[in-house]
């Protein structure tokens, strides 16, 4: 996650040291779920000012046939037991995480979300370099990763449509 620090300047959030000049803007692309929770939001308010803004946006690639997503799930589910997670439901006052969370925390108000349904059609070798991002893949043995890449080499078409619906949550520091 990075943070603004002026025109054309950001930061690492993980290298900032909370207790300088608070900026106005932090936010995080589809990165918040690799900080630590305990502390999470001690931090974000730190490095926030007052009446400042803590923006958050990301969502999940999936296939957008469930006939062809099944047969996804039927290639990766022997490697990746139980990777296949269904979206959260909506936590405290409606939202999705981490909006529910920063409308818990007294220290943010004018907590905000808002859905940005994207359909798009991806090619194969564009689908599978995406899922070579995602942890869960990388972090299998290298025989493995390359068997489940395979197999889902061919099993899938050279168009592939897919659901890449982003969430915002917008928060203002009190």
């Amino acid at each position: 996650m990075r943070r603004a620090a002026g025109p054309g300047r950001t930061e690492a959030y993980e290298e900032i040291e909370p207790g300088g000049e608070p900026y106005d803007l932090l936010y995080a692309a589809a990165a918040l779920h690799w900080t630590r929770p305990e502390g999470r939001w001690d931090r974000a308010a730190a490095l926030v000012r007052s009446g400042g803004v803590v923006a958050t946006f990301g969502g999940p690639i999936d296939i957008g046939d469930d006939e062809l997503a099944a047969a996804e799930l039927d290639v990766v589910a022997p490697y990746l037991p139980g990777h296949h997670i269904d979206p959260p439901s909506a936590g405290a006052g409606g939202l999705d995480w981490p909006g529910d969370e920063l409308l818990a925390d007294d220290r943010f108000t004018d907590v905000s979300q808002l859905s940005v349904p994207r359909r798009m059609i991806m090619s194969r070798a564009d689908y599978l370099r995406h899922l070579n991002t995602i942890s869960a893949y990388r972090m299998l043995p290298g025989p493995e990763r390359e068997a489940i890449f395979a197999e889902l080499d061919r099993l899938l078409p050279d168009d592939i449509p897919v659901k890449a619906d982003l969430t915002l949550h917008l928060a203002r520091r009190i």
